[in-house]
């Protein structure tokens, strides 16, 4: 069975992920079928578009596959998980500076590199299934396809919320807080394809919003929006530290602060660090390249392969993190992941 599916239809390309028992985690075969895919279309003048959807009820994508990633670390501790992440990282930036629209059809689990290769596009379609999330921190990895750039549009501290605690988000917030362009129910994604293939070559985007608002629909109330007054009370501090003290005196936050002293907290801090005091992304290609430098260096460290056994493979959920969060806020840890010195950058074809 194929793992992607191509067809045209009309004027459009359609890319179908088609790994249901994986809730389409993306591997390397993927990413290369995707971008080949992507590569033959640029030249076609009878594909005006491209449509990404998924086969599964269930999930338009769970995030990129890390046990390949770990099993690649295995095998070759000299290269590590390099060729995962500059396959994947790389296919990011196509969709990212690709020439013709690219419209994603999200709907169910749609999570870190899912989330990558659906908001990279010109226009993310979610339904009122979506649920959405950037989980990287429990696995030693970091919200990373661009998420310091795209995560912007909201208010920054959602963003944290999001990104350093793997909060899942209903459609009512990612509407809410813009992560999305449209709102449409899945029962109605086919015809959205349909209208969206069978408009003509010179359809920009808002003519493509247009045709589809006929189809759109009211998002439920949102959650965390509504609460903006709670993730501000937490994530509105200057410090990571201050954050997690505030998570252990607030009753609402204790979730957070459970997960703050439970995931990786180098994953935590270097979220904290990218979105608090690194420097802000130009775009989303700048933000990827440096996602890569920083993914090079995470995927060496021993709580990347630590984290993906406690939650993916074993799972048993007891990480032993190798670093601390007082070593992480109080040592020169982040310092040195962010120092990029004699590194080479991503290799894009």
């Amino acid at each position: 069975m194929a793992l992607i599916e191509c067809r045209n239809d009309k004027n459009a390309g359609i890319i179908t992920l088609n790994r249901p028992e994986a809730l389409n985690a993306l591997n390397t075969e993927m990413v290369a079928d995707i971008a080949a895919a992507l590569r033959h279309w640029q030249d076609d003048e009878t594909v005006a578009r491209v449509i990404i959807t998924s086969s599964s009820e269930r999930a338009f994508c769970a995030g990129g596959d890390v046990r390949e990633a770990v099993s690649m670390i295995a095998q070759a501790p000299e290269t590590s998980a390099e060729p995962y992440f500059s396959a994947e990282y790389g296919l990011d930036i196509q969709i990212a500076s690709y020439p013709k629209p690219i419209i994603s059809l999200v709907n169910g689990i749609v999570m870190g590199g899912g989330l990558g290769l659906a908001r990279l596009s010109d226009m993310m379609i979610v339904s009122e299934t979506i649920k959405l999330a950037m989980p990287e921190t429990a696995i030693g990895l970091f919200p990373d396809v661009g998420a310091s750039h795209f995560l912007r549009k909201m208010p920054i501290e959602a963003a944290l919320m999001i990104g350093m605690t793997g909060t899942i988000l209903t459609s009512g917030d990612v509407m809410a807080w813009e992560l999305a362009d449209a709102h449409v129910a899945f029962d109605n994604f086919d015809e959205v394809i349909d209208r969206l293939a069978s408009m003509p070559n010179d359809a920009d985007l808002n003519v493509m919003k247009d045709t589809i608002s006929g189809l759109t629909t009211t998002p439920p109330e949102p959650f965390y929006a509504n609460q903006m007054d709670v993730v501000t009370s937490v994530f509105g501090h200057n410090s990571l530290s201050a954050i997690i003290d505030a998570a252990k005196t607030a009753k609402e936050a204790e979730p957070w602060h459970h997960v703050l002293t439970t995931r990786c907290p180098t994953s935590i801090g270097l979220f904290w660090h990218l979105m608090m005091r690194a420097d802000e992304p130009d775009n989303a290609i700048s933000a990827i390249q440096r996602d890569y430098f920083l993914a090079c260096k995470m995927m060496r460290r021993p709580d990347f392969v630590e984290g993906v056994r406690a939650v993916l493979i074993d799972k048993d959920n007891q990480p032993n993190w190798q670093t601390s969060m007082a070593e992480v806020t109080s040592g020169n840890v982040l310092e040195e992941l962010f120092d990029f010195s004699g590194m080479s950058p991503l290799p894009v074809s």
